[in-house]
């Protein structure tokens, strides 16, 4: 995960060699591949369990973990945002269904067949499994084609249901953002203190309540997610994830508020002072709102608070003008989800391109 981009290409390329390069030093260079090595040495033979894969699936999800190696040999993951850029994604790509599929050593090979993806026109898609409409196609349409995928892939079909929410997610944007600015109007009025507490309370548990109603409406198929994780005693059911929306849309809205108005009152000879005492604060939910940012809801949330701080503002003593969108760009990365949507339609548009060069019935005229 360190390096330049043609750094990254070059390792990932050499994760799928069929065999190492011969060097000059041998003593620490195995003569077989790291997948052969996963499955006769390690015992892996589930595809799922392949750090190689998984490191391959996390590039293709741009969801990239950074590590490095500890003195000890153990692996050490840091919490970095990793770029992933297009060229890195499209060779990634070629390398997990071409790469794969030439390096297979048996009749039925798992790994050969874990990024397989398949299309079709909409209609002619296999119902039991989820599938994902082309870039800018429109799936109400007769002649859209959706991305699937394949018998035994595993990986793709991570690959998929990443996009499947993304795609439910962000096609029902205005509908959500609507639900949210309710939600958060009530929570605000409930934080008031006053003899109607109680009521406040109430009315805003029954606007958190349609939220998760719709939630549950778009998952009723398990495009966002499945519904196995929406059961009651799941850790990330929808009940949950709301009221863990609820929390940050109060608070995060709030403290870009606070930190407009301590802005707006510095004097302008301690402004950079001020300035640099904030931004240890703000790099705190950064990195908070950057561990979350993988759940759709909350993504979705960041670019919530984004919205709707545009309009708030402070004018300094110095004379300068400053927004609340550019507090909360120093916060969270309100275009994650769309960013990554763009990246995997991409992804998976390359991945059932080369997978029809290999396997041409898997692409469903």
């Amino acid at each position: 995960t360190m390096g330049i981009g043609y750094d990254k290409i070059f390792a990932m390329q050499f994760l799928l060699q069929s065999s190492a390069a011969p060097t000059t030093d041998d003593s620490g260079v195995s003569m077989i591949s790291y997948l052969d090595f996963e499955q006769w040495f390690m015992g892996i033979q589930d595809p799922s369990q392949s750090p190689t894969l998984n490191t391959m699936l996390q590039v293709m999800t741009n969801d990239l973990k950074a590590g490095f190696f500890a003195p000890n040999s153990q692996l050490v993951e840091i919490n970095l945002p990793i770029e992933i850029n297009k060229y890195l994604g499209d060779q990634t790509a070629i390398a997990s269904v071409i790469g794969l599929f030439e390096a297979k050593w048996k009749g039925v090979d798992p790994y050969a067949e874990s990024f397989k993806v398949g299309s079709a026109y909409v209609k002619a898609a296999p119902k039991d499994r989820i599938n994902v409409t082309k870039a800018g196609q429109d799936r109400s349409k007769s002649d859209t084609r959706v991305m699937f995928p394949t018998q035994n892939s595993i990986a793709s079909d991570v690959i998929i249901r990443v996009a499947a929410a993304g795609e439910t997610m962000l096609s029902n944007q205005q509908e959500l953002f609507q639900l949210m600015e309710n939600m958060y109007q009530a929570d605000v009025k409930n934080i008031v203190k006053n003899a109607d507490g109680e009521k406040n309370k109430s009315a805003a548990d029954e606007v958190a309540a349609k939220l998760v109603a719709k939630l549950r409406v778009l998952n009723a198929k398990g495009a966002i997610m499945p519904l196995s994780l929406d059961a009651a005693e799941a850790a990330t059911n929808f009940d949950r994830q709301v009221a863990a929306l609820r929390n940050m849309l109060t608070t995060q809205i709030g403290i870009i508020g606070e930190v407009l108005a301590l802005l707006e009152k510095t004097p302008a000879d301690q402004l950079q002072g001020t300035i640099q005492n904030i931004i240890p604060m703000l790099q705190k939910f950064s990195d908070e709102n950057r561990q979350i940012e993988a759940i759709p809801l909350l993504s979705m949330g960041h670019a919530f608070i984004t919205a709707s701080v545009s309009e708030m503002k402070a004018t300094l003593k110095d004379g300068g003008v400053i927004t609340g969108t550019v507090i909360a760009q120093n916060m969270m990365n309100a275009n994650k989800l769309q960013d990554t949507q763009e990246k995997i339609l991409e992804v998976l548009a390359n991945l059932s391109y080369y997978t029809s060069i290999i396997d041409p019935d898997a692409s469903i005229k």
